[in-house]
């Protein structure tokens, strides 16, 4: 096997990948790391001024972006995606299922089974639906591939009253090792990342109470929570070359909160 440089390991040129909830936060971060690294990216979600932003920054520094708007709950939508990085850019080389969403806190007993779903259909669901099909376009395409999950530490290790949030990311924990296994015979390597706390637009104002704060601090011995850049760079390394031995891994990116 020829030995890589460190350089060409962590060079994307002339891949493909789209990216799921990169208006803003953790998947914002991933397709700005994606970029710099040389990857055309589609910048995949809803908000579609976010969206805009992302590729402005990304083509503000010389790189190749295109947007799609769509709900990743939506079947329609997700055939949608996969398109447009076929028609940008001519295929799908990297897959970031960065997209997801926490329901209030909530005791069980109280949780509408109607949010539970909800949560699970985004977290879970629309992970399994739109990575079958980019999967499929790489097969069809005689492509190696890479697919990353976006998880979290609630995964492993259940957060209070969050029981619908829990299982969807514990459940993507589980999909993630299950597609790993399937799919590394086609060439398409498949792993998650488990983040902590992140410093994103929607979680920073609770960040931001003093009380919540200082638990933070105390039980994560880095003492502080993440910031996107920390997951982005998480998932530049699962999408590399350096990576090309891992499949079903979970790289829990948390400061040392899980382990205390």
């Amino acid at each position: 096997m020829t030995r890589l440089t460190i350089a060409q390991m962590f060079d994307l040129s002339g891949q493909v990948a789209l990216v799921t909830g990169a208006a803003q936060g953790i998947g914002q971060a991933i397709a700005l790391r994606l970029a710099e690294a040389g990857a055309a990216v589609i910048a995949a979600g809803h908000n579609e001024a976010g969206l805009a932003a992302t590729r402005a920054e990304i083509e503000g520094a010389g790189g190749r972006c295109e947007t799609v708007s769509g709900d990743v709950c939506n079947n329609a939508d997700l055939d949608a995606f996969v398109a447009k990085a076929v028609s940008a850019f001519g295929g799908i080389d990297i897959l970031v299922n960065a997209v997801g969403g926490m329901h209030p806190f909530t005791p069980a007993l109280q949780l509408d089974e109607e949010v539970f779903d909800a949560t699970m259909a985004r977290n879970l669901r629309s992970a399994f639906a739109l990575s079958k099909r980019a999967a499929a376009k790489m097969v069809e395409a005689g492509k190696s591939g890479r697919i990353v999950n976006v998880a979290s530490i609630a995964g492993l290790r259940p957060d209070p009253i969050l029981a619908g949030y829990n299982a969807s990311k514990a459940a993507l924990i589980s999909l993630t090792h299950s597609l790993g296994n399937e799919f590394a015979p086609l060439g398409i390597n498949v792993n998650a990342i488990a983040p902590g706390p992140i410093r994103t637009p929607h979680i920073a104002p609770v960040l931001d109470v003093p009380e919540i704060a200082q638990i933070i601090a105390s039980r994560t011995p880095l003492g502080r929570a993440g910031d996107p850049d920390d997951i982005a760079m998480a998932a530049l390394f699962l999408a590399s070359k350096a990576a090309g031995h891992m499949v079903g891994a979970v790289l829990v990116v948390d400061g040392g909160m899980s382990r205390t």
